[in-house]
């Protein structure tokens, strides 16, 4: 689990975008929608039913940033570099 700001954070370490990121609340940001004061995706339904544990997250996100090519799975170094693209199925 992690917070918008810390998935905000991984998107751009895994992308090399080095910025920073400032966390505030709900509240701070002025959302018009009301928005839970905690939630957390639970994936125990999901394992309890039989099907395979998900992926890391962070793992889910660098895939998710080849697929929409905003990362090179060829790069060097980092989160994701090819020997990853290719354990995520993204390359051959």
């Amino acid at each position: 689990a992690c917070t918008w700001h810390e998935f905000a954070q991984a998107v751009l370490a895994i992308r090399g975008i080095d910025v920073p990121v400032t966390a505030m609340t709900t509240q701070e940001f002025g959302a018009k929608a009301m928005r839970p004061r905690y939630s957390v995706l639970d994936c125990g339904k999901w394992t309890s039913t039989g099907f395979a544990p998900l992926r890391p997250w962070r793992d889910a996100l660098t895939a998710a940033l080849i697929q929409a090519q905003l990362l090179d799975p060829a790069r060097q170094g980092g989160a994701c570099d090819a020997e990853n693209a290719r354990r995520f199925g993204l390359v051959t």
